[in-house]
């Protein structure tokens, strides 16, 4: 399935995917503020694209110092939070800046993993966040992968 962020940021999904309504993306990311999302709850997944709207104190920072800010919230918020990895790619033709962690959920003792992937986009940056069950994540980030690989900007 087709769905498009902020006017300009296309990606395809697959089927077994929903639309997050405006009341579970504010339950999971506390504001749907320029945000999309989707989730399947059989397998456990949720995929999230959000953006910022162009202001001036966008031209002063860059997608790496974005990233590492919203790490430095995520240490401070998720219950064991844990970094695996960092890496830099290109997502929709733009270099891209990612961390992989894992994290306890905050209701039950259920592992998560998850992904925050941030980039640039002119004035705009764009964060996606994966996260899935630690016991599905390898299935479940390989169709995440895919959903990358098809973002093209419009």
């Amino acid at each position: 399935m087709l769905q498009t962020a902020s006017g300009e940021l296309k990606f395809l999904y697959p089927e077994y995917f929903h639309m997050m309504s405006i009341e579970e993306i504010d339950r999971y990311f506390c504001d749907h503020t320029n945000r999309i999302g989707i989730r399947s709850n059989e397998r456990h997944v949720i995929v999230s694209v959000s953006y910022t709207k162009p202001k001036i104190v966008n031209y002063l920072t860059d997608a790496k110092s974005v990233l590492s800010s919203a790490e430095r919230n995520m240490k401070r918020n998720l219950k064991n939070y844990r970094c695996i990895e960092k890496r830099q790619f290109d997502v929709a033709s733009k270099k891209a800046y990612s961390v992989r962690f894992e994290y306890t959920a905050t209701d039950s003792p259920v592992e998560q993993c998850g992904e925050l992937i941030v980039f640039r986009v002119n004035q705009k940056f764009y964060s996606i966040y994966y996260v899935s069950l630690k016991s599905l994540d390898q299935e479940n980030h390989r169709d995440f992968q895919a959903i990358l690989n098809s973002m093209k900007l419009a």
